[in-house]
């Protein structure tokens, strides 16, 4: 007792020291250690069983272990084909052609690679505050993938990693399966997953997004075995994912809320049966009390310890929140309140309509956003959606028959993560959003999978092995080959025509300055002459292999003042400046300062994507 007393106060000056040493949003060498100490002991003091019997338990595993067992047993061979045949078809459908869909960076790509570049630089920010805040996670992690394959702060880095973090979810969908229903149902969930265009545009945008199924995955399968355990350890895990969601992506802040969902369910069927035996006066009635009590305090105790972990884990973030509070919680005020906007009508009922909207994503009507939807097209297509809504019926059965709260559970998870694209109250346009709803995904395609696997279940142990078997085979692969399909033609075809012609094209300016000035040669030269809604110079300084070009120009009274006041500045050969093709005014002011000068018209392949490049050589 004394020990985890000793080890607690430890803890708790480490996570203070970890407080002081992140102040003003700042990661330090004494600042980390200490956080990641005070996560160890923290840890260790919340777990059931005593430091020392942990310790033993440590010691034990590593004198006795002895390495690869040389009779292992042998993986099952169908299992494990079918494993490898929807990882690769994961992998093809979030790598094939990731060089040219989507083919454009957009501002908010440009931001992530900058943020990522300053910790290249050695900035270590907790928290990055561009573009109304961002969590931190993926900047850390683009500098490795940068790194490891060759491809330095470019767009294709961002698409990797984000890649790299969708394959990932799918094995991970395989375990949540088995911990749910079954290990074959979290099988057809994967491949699911691996075919949906929904998941494969998230993992292919380049942005973090793609960390938030990942994450909550992770939580779901912690508080999945915490609910049918009571396993302090389950619980334990439970709170560092929900510690490592909050630096990934911002919906996963709701993630207590899902945590307190796992308790409420836990502890409903015994405090039900302990108030039914009480109402009805029979003689088991102090036995059911003593037993709900006794699950009651254990589940509590066991909340409590998770949320300890992950406030361990915040603590850093609980600075910035203190330091920098408008940045933290920006995005969320902005969204939530009349902060920015004013509200139509009343919040309760904008956020009911949000509600039901968000609900239709799955089969009705989804995102109207070009940049991260097909506008308009539900988020799952046809054959999946409709497993979709067979699972959810089924699954109200199941919940009836079964009386687990697991299934309870995965419902009332679900429904709170639609919360983040729900409480778009100020920006209802905003909603369904194929990202912010990005947390659902394990819990939509798990019961979308569900049927499959009672179709090649119930027809194998019906008709026989052999014929039931070879049916419920064809029907299953005829569904996923119909999905398969659906869904290639939704991502490869569709939402790559539609972001294609919705996107700016800093590449091809980027080409175009590079054939004028040489491969190597440095943007001093270069010029963006501004315009209304058009391209952000940043994107084609990255474009054109320097993330620090700043040569942009806002209107032509600025370029006016630039060309009379900074002469120096426009003394370099040859001089490209970038315009418009309706700045007649800017063209006009060039022509008379450079006479010399030539427009140079360029078609994009694009409609509406021309751009004219002055050259002064």
């Amino acid at each position: 007792m004394y020990k985890r007393q000793i080890l607690g106060s430890v803890a708790l000056a480490l996570s203070a020291a970890t407080y002081v040493y992140t102040a003003g949003n700042a990661f330090t060498l004494i600042g980390v250690t200490a956080w990641l100490l005070s996560i160890a002991l923290w840890m260790i003091v919340a777990a059931e069983r005593s430091p020392d019997q942990l310790v033993a338990d440590w010691v034990a595993r590593l004198t006795s272990f002895k390495g690869p067992a040389l009779m292992a047993p042998k993986p099952r061979l169908v299992p494990l084909a079918a494993f490898i045949l929807v990882l690769g078809v994961a992998i093809f459908f979030r790598s094939y052609r990731l060089d040219t869909i989507p083919n454009e960076m957009t501002s908010d790509h440009v931001e992530k690679l900058l943020d990522a570049n300053d910790v290249a630089h050695g900035i270590f920010h907790v928290f990055f505050t561009r573009n109304a805040g961002r969590e931190a996670f993926q900047f850390y992690f683009l500098p490795i993938v940068a790194a490891i394959f060759g491809t330095g702060m470019s767009f294709l880095t961002l698409k990797i990693a984000s890649v790299i973090e969708g394959v990932a979810l799918v094995p991970l969908m395989i375990w949540f399966g088995r911990e749910v229903v079954d290990r074959e149902t979290g099988l057809f969930a994967a491949g699911l997953l691996a075919i949906s265009w929904w998941h494969t545009l998230l993992a292919r945008l380049g942005l973090r997004i793609a960390l938030t199924p990942l994450v909550f995955t992770l939580v779901l399968i912690a508080l999945v075995r915490a609910i049918r355990t009571g396993s302090r350890r389950s619980w334990l895990w439970a709170g560092v994912w929900m510690g490592i969601g909050v630096y990934c992506y911002q919906a996963l802040r709701l993630t207590p809320l899902v945590a307190i969902a796992a308790f409420a369910v836990s502890v409903t069927p015994p405090l039900t049966r302990a108030l039914i035996a009480q109402w009805k006066g029979r003689a088991d009635a102090p036995l059911a009390q003593l037993v709900a009590e006794n699950i009651v305090s254990r589940q509590g105790l066991n909340l409590l310890a998770a949320g300890l972990i992950a406030l361990a884990i915040f603590v850093p973030m609980l600075r910035v929140w203190h330091d920098f509070p408008a940045d933290l919680w920006n995005r969320v005020i902005n969204r939530t309140t009349n902060h920015e906007v004013a509200i139509e009508g009343s919040p309760v009922g904008v956020l009911a309509d949000n509600y039901v909207k968000a609900l239709g994503m799955f089969n009705v009507k989804g995102d109207a956003s070009w940049f991260s939807a097909v506008p308009g097209t539900p988020v799952l297509d046809l054959i999946t959606g409709s497993l979709f809504f067979l699972g959810v019926a089924g699954w109200l059965v199941r919940l009836r028959a079964r009386h687990d709260p697991v299934d309870a559970f995965l419902l009332v998870a679900g429904l709170i993560m639609l919360l983040p694209s729900a409480l778009s109250i100020a920006f209802p346009i905003e909603n369904p959003s194929t990202t912010r709803a990005s947390a659902t995904i394990p819990v939509v395609f798990l019961i979308a999978a569900w049927p499959v696997a009672l179709i090649r279940q119930r027809w194998t142990a019906v008709m026989g092995r052999t014929v039931g078997l070879a049916l419920s085979c064809l029907l299953v692969g005829a569904l996923v080959g119909g999905a398969t399909a659906f869904n290639y033609q939704t991502y490869f075809v569709r939402y790559a025509d539609s972001y294609r012609h919705s996107a700016l094209n800093p590449s091809e300016v980027a080409v175009a300055v590079r054939d004028i000035i040489g491969p190597d040669a440095p943007l001093d030269g270069v010029w963006l002459q501004g315009w209304p809604f058009w391209h952000d110079y940043r994107a084609i300084g990255i474009e054109a292999g320097d993330i620090t070009f700043d040569n942009a120009i806002v209107d032509v009274p600025a370029l006016t003042s630039y060309l009379s006041d900074l002469p120096g500045e426009f003394a370099i050969r040859p001089l490209v400046f970038i315009l418009h093709p309706q700045d007649r005014e800017a063209l006009r002011v060039l022509r008379e300062h450079f006479p010399n000068g030539e427009p140079v018209y360029r078609h994009s392949q694009i409609e509406g994507r021309d751009f004219i490049l002055f050259v002064v050589r």
